[in-house]
């Protein structure tokens, strides 16, 4: 059995728990698209998951049955819960959307053919489907839904959810197969130019190096040719005009 006694943001966190920040708006934002695919697919799976164990409360009358606010824990657990698998369903719609793999794309597209299919058993508990796809929660009916309703939606021999828990699989898959480029591809440039220039000032060092060695070899065989017999030292020396010359 689901505990009923904690915020909404606390049962967020757990079925985000591959990758927390992607429940986040203003971290998903910086974050590499595949790597939010994966943490919405693992999300989808773990509410579905959670909504088939889940002990659905009998119908309450709240005063503020027209707010969709989700600020503390007295919400009723058959609203945070079918926010929880709104909230996914939509991040997982995004995600999966602008993903770069077709297959992820198509299972999309599956996705929201079999939730128009559930239009009227998803209105019945408050669920609504906007016409770009993404489902809206409304806390009054949701709150006042009859409990048969939510199980037949969201039971454990649901349907529904075994279509949507199987694409959430598949999607996960696509998405991990994904190769993400390198993030420092400028740093990469700016190392191997200045790499380039290092090689250029090397190579100028040994050429000086060589010059003096050849130019102190020169001096040597003069010197030697003083010392050595006139025939060699002939030889030596006009081997040496040649490459002076």
């Amino acid at each position: 059995m689901v505990a009923t006694t904690y915020s909404y943001d606390f049962y967020l966190r757990g079925i985000y728990s591959s990758n927390r920040g992607a429940r986040k708006a203003e971290r998903r934002s910086s974050m590499q698209n595949s790597e939010l695919t994966k943490a919405d697919s693992s999300a989808m799976k773990k509410i579905i998951e959670q909504l088939r164990q889940l002990e659905w409360s009998e119908p309450t009358v709240m005063e503020d049955k027209d707010s969709n606010s989700m600020n503390t824990v007295s919400d009723s657990t058959n609203y945070k819960f079918t926010k929880l698998f709104a909230d996914t369903y939509n991040n997982l719609l995004e995600s999966a959307g602008n993903s770069t793999s077709g297959q992820a794309k198509r299972l999309v597209s599956r996705m929201k053919h079999l939730t128009r299919e559930q239009k009227d058993a998803l209105e019945s508990v408050g669920i609504s489907i906007s016409s770009n796809g993404k489902l809206s929660v409304k806390k009054g009916t949701v709150n006042q839904a009859a409990t048969y309703r939510f199980k037949q939606l969201f039971g454990s021999d649901s349907d529904y959810l075994t279509e949507m828990s199987s694409i959430a699989k598949k999607i996960k898959r696509h998405a991990s197969q994904i190769v993400i480029p390198p993030k420092k591809a400028k740093a990469s440039t700016k190392q191997d130019s200045t790499s380039n220039a290092a090689d250029t000032s090397s190579v100028a060092a040994i050429a000086e190096i060589a010059g003096s060695v050849h130019t102190a070899d020169l001096a040597g065989i003069t010197t030697d040719t003083a010392n050595t017999s006139g025939s060699a030292s002939n030889s030596l020396i006009g081997n040496t005009v040649d490459v002076i010359l």
